[in-house]
């Protein structure tokens, strides 16, 4: 009788034991889950802002090349000409430019 005791006594240890690996094992799974739910929070935010500088770098290409069509737009018509003679009485500095 006493060593069924025991028999029981170790099934029910080894079974708190199971339960116990059984725990810890969902715990780390839930923390690797989380972690690997912050690393790609993380990497989603590193990417929509490296997208966000890219737009921005864009934008700004964009605009030189607006601005450089209008700046060649006026050296073909005589405007850009004018301002730069404009520009160069102001500073004092029209004879360097009709040398």
């Amino acid at each position: 009788i006493r060593s069924r005791a025991l028999i029981h006594e170790d099934a029910a240890l080894e079974n708190l034991w199971i339960q116990g690996l059984e725990t810890e094992r969902s715990s780390l799974a839930s923390e690797s889950l989380e972690a690997q739910q912050t690393s790609l929070s993380q990497r989603m935010a590193a990417n929509l802002e490296e997208l966000g500088c890219e737009r921005l770098h864009v934008e700004a290409m964009e605009r030189q090349k607006s601005n450089l069509a209008e700046y060649s737009l006026e050296w073909v018509t005589g405007r850009g000409l004018e301002h730069q003679r404009a520009i160069a009485e102001e500073e004092g500095e029209c004879e360097r430019l009709w040398l």
